[in-house]
């Protein structure tokens, strides 16, 4: 319903920017998060509404009331109005608008859906992310669906934002936007408390413990606040310990696992003011000091283990495995795991098993709320009972690698998911939950719901900054910070087309890889510390390229796999000395094989010739190392001359032949 008696408030302009979002630095007051159904009847204050596509319509909205209205008949015109408010670090933000649409030309469930969204920034203006709200209830007598969102805590550098209504790049029909809202739930400044040890359990060794924070500097400075871990000691006494790091995100301690009392016990992190005393929050992991033998797990070096020895996991994404796709993805080539969006039967399970293969079985589409999830099941509880069936199903065959349980949700997912990696834990001691994700700033607040992480960076064929090939490895970086190297990776090249991705518009840019390209972006990854590539994708390869194309391009997939294949010997080494430093453009990982010896690995990130000095640790001289475009090198025993390389381009034997409807949905 409408209000006619709408609060009029101060509102702040902003400018738009069409494709990414960039946030100028304004002095924002403090907006009160508690106004009701906002509209458009007291005008357009606060509002940056574009003068294309967009109006201010008398009788669009809600019952008859003003309404903002899009209207596009060209689908490469992309605007969106937007308003500016001041948001708080650690604030948890229920938001939303009313939405109803006239008409949207196509008519398939992949037609763009309209988007509310809300985007947080810096105070310097860098956008940092964006949550999207989801439609909740059936439509209203007239049509009208309520999009509402509410988000994780936002991170210690949020001080502002937009609350935005759109369509997305490509969208044309006309669709009317009204009331929208936003209130704060509350503060969180301590979110969980997670371990770098695999299910919070270990024998012996050194542990850390990090807690999550989002703490408002502007409110509650860090030089004002106390954070301390408690713990039950060896002889079953309390103990604490002052962090070791603590800042604004996050709060860390290590400590050695004979301290701790053998069994489960929780440790706890509480933040406190200083001043008085006060405590701001707290959050607990249960952590348990003993040998749990596991039949896949993760050693102290982040590499998988399975039955007790070191695995790298190589694959592709499918779409299911049938017969006819397993013997088109296992006909020569390096494969070691198949990542199948359909859980095979039991029957192809034992035939994955018995051609070398083992499984990352997906539930991601099972989980109330997300994606497909939310049109499967009435309730969380429904979709969990599937899912457990699923695990109890597949848990004890010897195919069973880990569980897929996120493909790219949002941050306001997390509650969920850590509840379902809780439940998955509980019905299977012997496989971890994999993630992905497509954004490294969604990495941190999913913290506590994963047991391994992955990033789909896909570079070829899109434009801008989103177009450089070091994604690929500043990806893997950036999760690594952002998890605070805990948590092992397995991470996802791109082996697909853009064009093939029916919600872009086609451009001149989209392209498969080059043999080049998918070389560098597979050791990139590695370089930047990732123990695992999934590509993606086969199923896609098989669906949209046809004939020689198709062959071609799971020709050119098999053969980089095939170069990591032939590295196994080093890559499932312990890691050697750490690198230093190394020039800027490049990126280094080192191994000491079973022989002692050291072994560098240099990757360019670029399309240009880089040339420098990597240093090492443990006294070793320093290497020099010259790349040209895309290129990478083995180094053995680094501190001596090497020639600059070629990038590395290996022909394996590939696949020629296939039933490609097998894999088409």
């Amino acid at each position: 319903m409408k209000n006619a008696n709408k609060t009029n408030r101060r509102w702040h302009g902003i400018l738009a920017v069409a494709g990414a979002v960039a946030l100028p630095c304004l002095a924002l007051e403090p907006l009160p998060m508690a106004f009701a159904n906002p509209g458009f009847e007291v005008g357009t204050n606060g509002w940056w509404i574009p003068t294309a596509l967009w109006r201010i319509e008398d009788g669009a909205g809600r019952n008859g009331s003003k309404g903002l209205v899009w209207e596009n008949s060209d689908p490469k015109r992309y605007l969106f109005p937007r308003y500016a408010l001041a948001l708080e670090a650690g604030g948890i933000y229920r938001y939303g608008a009313w939405v109803k649409v006239d008409s949207r030309p196509g008519g398939s469930k992949r037609t763009p859906a309209p988007r509310v969204s809300l985007d947080c920034a810096n105070a310097d203006g860098k956008w940092i992310g964006a949550e999207y709200a989801r439609p909740v209830g059936e439509p209203d007598a007239d049509g009208w669906v309520r999009y509402e969102g509410v988000t994780c805590p936002l991170i210690s550098a949020t001080v502002r934002g937009n609350l935005l209504g759109f369509m997305p790049r490509g969208a044309t029909g006309r669709v009317r936007f009204d009331d929208f809202f936003i209130s704060c739930e509350g503060v969180r400044p301590v979110d969980a408390v997670v371990s770098s040890a695999y299910r919070d359990t270990a024998a012996e060794g050194q542990v850390s413990f990090i807690a999550t924070l989002f703490v408002n500097q502007d409110k509650t400075p860090i030089e004002t606040l106390s954070a301390t871990f408690l713990y039950c000691n060896a002889d079953g006494a309390e103990a604490s310990a002052p962090a070791d790091t603590f800042d604004a995100e996050h709060a860390a301690v290590r400590l050695d696992v004979a301290r701790l009392a053998a069994g489960t016990h929780p440790v706890t992190f509480v933040l406190c003011a200083k001043a008085d005393g006060r405590e701001l929050g707290r959050a607990a992991c249960p952590f348990t000091r003993a040998a749990v033998p596991r039949r896949v797990a993760f050693d102290c070096f982040g590499r998988t283990l399975v039955d007790g020895k070191p695995f790298f996991p190589l694959g592709m994404y499918a779409r299911d495995v049938t017969p006819e796709t397993l013997a088109l993805y296992t006909n020569g080539t390096p494969y070691n795991c198949i990542m199948p969006y359909r859980m095979p039967t039991g029957e192809m399970l034992d035939a994955c098993r018995d051609a070398g293969l083992m499984v990352v079985c997906s539930v991601k589409d099972f989980v109330y709320g997300i994606h497909a999830g939310r049109e499967r099941f009435s309730s969380r509880e429904a979709s969990f009972a599937h899912i457990a069936g699923m695990v109890r199903a597949a848990k004890d065959h010897p195919a069973t690698l880990a569980w897929y349980a996120n493909d790219e949700s949002p941050p306001r997912q997390v509650g969920t998911l850590r509840d379902l990696k809780r439940m998955i834990h509980e019905l299977d001691p012997d496989h971890p939950v994999w993630h992905v994700t497509d954004t490294t700033w969604k990495v941190r607040p999913f913290l506590g719901s994963y047991d391994v992480i992955g990033q789909d960076p896909y570079p070829v064929g899109l434009a801008g900054d989103r177009a450089a090939i070091g994604r690929a490895a500043n990806s893997a970086q950036e999760t690594r910070r952002a998890m605070y190297d805990t948590v092992p990776m397995w991470h996802v090249p791109q082996a697909f087309n853009w064009a093939w991705d029916t919600h872009r518009p086609r451009s001149e840019l989209h392209r498969y890889p080059t043999a080049e390209e998918l070389v560098s972006m597979t050791w990139q990854p590695i370089a930047a510390g990732a123990n695992g590539l999934v590509y993606y994708a086969f199923h896609r390869i098989c669906m949209a390229a046809k004939g020689p194309e198709r062959d071609e391009c799971l020709r050119l997939a098999a053969a980089a796999a095939a170069e990591v294949k032939a590295k196994m010997h080093i890559l499932l080494s312990e890691p050697g000395p750490a690198v230093l430093s190394a020039p800027e453009g490049m990126v280094c990982r080192t191994w000491r094989t079973a022989d002692g010896k050291v072994t560098l690995l240099a990757a360019n990130t670029t399309r240009k010739d880089v040339a420098g000095a990597v240093t090492l640790a443990d006294g070793l001289p320093p290497q020099t190392v010259e790349l040209p475009p895309l290129g990478h090198i083995f180094i053995d025993e680094p501190g001596r001359a090497v020639a600059p390389q070629p990038p590395q381009t290996a022909r394996g034997a590939v696949p020629t032949e296939c039933d490609a409807h097998s894999t088409k949905k």
